[in-house]
């Protein structure tokens, strides 16, 4: 009997499939340049309607159903792969309480912005969830969405501690928020204590992007190893499993890539959003580095590494980025209350989202324009040199919020 693997299945009627490419969004899709600053062809509504319409389920299928499948229009299969948060760090030499400001908010050049900062610009960050209750989130209308069949509180911490560098206000007069004027923050739990699926992401994103949301931030990255150990536990031979899991890695790469560019389409009645996402902490410098995978590598999302308070590139920070942040001893919200530090791309990620709505703020105020693509160029133009660093681990530069008016 033939093995069966459990794939997710992605449905389109506005979209045909391609024999050569098995790829459904070839038709919403048609780039002249795949450079992120270059304006791109192809029709932005119809690459909306296409994710709009977009259903996605997961089954166990036979290779042969597989193919079946993959012959119809609109229809696109991936291995339904694991997710979970980058891998943890340790937080060393911090003792005592929280400082007046964390040291990456003065960094970035956000310690003037003022309060009401972000106060029109709609962020979603897919992580853990968010303890609502948090001084941190006071008065905000937090629309929350559990993509897990687990609990929809933040059980973990980490979605509590990126939202709050992002948008949180001061806690007990310390300030942890890049943007601490955001009103709305749509928040998905993508990762449960078992972690997540391709699935769960794909929905999420599309469900951020049907609220209009103008900034994205994910902090998690897929689990390849855990996956080849599924395989090689469900009976697979290590040699079998590890082209599985080589495939499956590879459509992922494919389907993330292809969305991030549907995500930046823009027409006149069509906004595409920011998706910003960390590299991952699986590199051990000097010894040895490790490439950012999906989704921070899909061709439009913003990949971000970490740096600490002298600009130096984290040991733990993965390369081939595209920008750097703080991500070294950062302290904000900590889901049982109060403030903790914690290191990581994933703390570098919500400095380079709270820049980006910033920098939204700042374009709608003085252009009218909340423009993703706008968005991104202002944000790898204006960019802080790190002196000393390669471009491959911290990308173009270190991330800097917009000059503000008067200073």
């Amino acid at each position: 009997m033939a093995e069966k693997l459990e794939v997710v299945i992605l449905r389109s009627p506005r979209l045909r499939g391609t024999t050569a490419s098995r790829n459904i969004f070839d038709d919403a899709l048609n780039p002249t340049a795949n450079y992120r600053s270059v304006t791109r062809s192809g029709s932005a509504r119809s690459a909306r309607d296409a994710v709009d319409s977009l259903s996605v389920t997961v089954d166990e299928v036979t290779p042969e159903q597989a193919s079946r499948l993959q012959e119809e229009d609109g229809v696109e299969l991936v291995p339904r792969m694991p997710f979970v948060l980058p891998a943890s760090v340790p937080v060393r030499g911090l003792s005592g309480d929280a400082p007046a400001m964390c040291w990456g908010i003065e960094a970035i050049g956000a310690s003037l912005t003022p309060a009401s900062a972000g106060k029109d610009i709609v962020v979603a960050v897919l992580d853990t969830g968010i303890v609502r209750g948090h001084p941190a989130f006071r008065g905000m209308n937090i629309v929350p969405q559990n993509f897990t069949t687990g609990d929809p509180e933040d059980t973990d911490g980490h979605g509590t501690h990126t939202a709050g560098t992002i948008f949180g206000q001061d806690v007990d007069g310390r300030r942890i928020g890049v943007a601490r004027g955001v009103k709305k923050a749509l928040i998905g739990k993508v990762l449960g204590p078992g972690g997540g699926s391709t699935d769960a992401i794909l929905k999420a994103m599309r469900w951020a992007l049907s609220e209009d949301a103008n900034v994205i931030n994910m902090s998690l990255g897929i689990d390849f190893v855990g996956f080849q150990s599924q395989l090689v536990a469900s009976g697979r031979s290590s040699k079998q499993a590890t082209s599985i899991a080589l495939a499956g890695y590879r459509s992922n790469i494919r389907v993330f890539d292809t969305l991030s560019k549907l995500l930046t389409l823009e027409e006149a009645d069509v906004s595409g959003a920011v998706v910003v996402s960390a590299a991952g902490n699986e590199s051990n410098r000097p010894r040895y580095t490790i490439t950012v995978s999906p989704p921070a590598a899909g061709q439009e999302f913003i990949s971000v590494a970490a740096v600490d308070r002298l600009g130096n590139v984290a040991e733990f920070s993965n390369d081939e980025v595209d920008l750097a942040a703080p991500g070294v001893d950062i302290w904000s919200a900590a889901h049982k209350g109060g403030l903790r530090p914690d290191s990581g791309t994933s703390m570098a990620a919500p400095h380079v989202a709270g820049a980006a709505v910033l920098w939204c703020q700042h374009l709608l105020e003085n252009e009218n324009t909340t423009s993703a693509n706008v968005v991104q160029r202002q944000l790898f133009a204006r960019v802080k040199p790190i002196l000393g660093q390669k471009r491959r681990d911290v990308g173009f530069g270190l991330i800097q919020v917009p000059p503000v008016a008067g200073s």
